[in-house]
């Protein structure tokens, strides 16, 4: 099990730099960037390249827009950017139980 805290990198740049501070905590887990949704493949694979050079691992990533909204359009909005391209022809209205 990998430890993480209130540490994070939101580039590769600041990913080494983040290491004095998890080391003197023992911790070795930290936060996918808050901005994962938005970066290049490349830029992704990268900051997954050099976590692991480092000995980090990515152990948490996370959706921070509220999806719960009653607003059909911005509760469209934020989903689309958490589905796959292949689901954009299914409806974004309210969900169907089965």
């Amino acid at each position: 099990m990998r430890l993480g805290g209130f540490y994070a990198a939101q580039s590769v740049a600041e990913l080494e730099p983040l290491c004095e501070e998890l080391d003197r905590h023992g911790l070795s887990a930290i936060p996918a960037p808050n901005r994962l949704v938005e970066m290049p493949d490349e830029e992704c694979a990268a900051f997954g390249e050099e976590a692991q050079r480092l000995g980090l691992v990515v152990g948490e990533t996370g959706m921070w827009e509220n999806l719960m909204t009653a607003a059909p359009a911005l509760r469209a909005s934020r989903a689309s950017t958490t589905r796959p391209a292949s689901w954009s022809a299914r409806s974004t209205s309210s969900p169907t139980w089965s």
